[in-house]
């Protein structure tokens, strides 16, 4: 509906539509308004994470909080068809259930960012590298890329992307 939405460490959700930026009302009390990611799926429901382990779900005036870690910050969710996959700090979840990690010997992975690659299949970029996660089955592959912080990855098509690191 031509609106670009912004999320704020601290003063909740903001939206530009018509050459104007407005706040969106949040109930008082509902969600801790620091927020890290926003993402919006086929249905036009947006998602925003926070610092806080929760995420506001928010359409057309109607708002659904989801808690997930009070000690994660949530980075990003993707969407999959029926299956929307979050990523935090060190976590990641498929359909807000069953909390996964990944381990490198006795530590947990440092999750940053992720992305979409094909219908199944989304690229985890963490402070050691690459790994690819099948949605479906859950299941983690490291990637052969050198071990360093990998801050963002922008896929071209489905063999290529574009890849920041630190």
């Amino acid at each position: 509906k031509n609106h670009f939405f912004g999320g704020t460490q601290n003063d909740g959700l903001k939206f530009y539509t018509s050459g104007n930026i407005k706040k969106i009302e949040i109930p008082k009390n509902l969600i801790n308004e620091n927020f890290i990611s926003l993402n919006v799926n086929e249905k036009g429901e947006l998602f925003a994470g926070n610092f806080s382990g929760e995420i506001l779900i928010y359409k057309d005036n109607q708002f659904k909080k989801i808690k997930l870690d009070e000690s994660s910050w949530i980075r990003k969710n993707l969407f999959f068809g029926d299956k929307i996959l979050t990523i935090s700090d060190q976590y990641f979840w498929i359909n807000f259930k069953d909390k996964k990690n990944i381990t490198v010997g006795h530590s947990l992975e440092s999750l940053k960012n992720a992305c979409k690659i094909s219908d199944s299949i989304a690229l985890l970029s963490t402070i050691n590298g690459i790994y690819k996660l099948n949605v479906l089955s859950s299941k983690t592959k490291k990637l052969n890329f050198l071990k360093e912080r990998v801050s963002k990855i922008i896929p071209i098509n489905n063999n290529d992307s574009y890849i920041i690191t630190a």
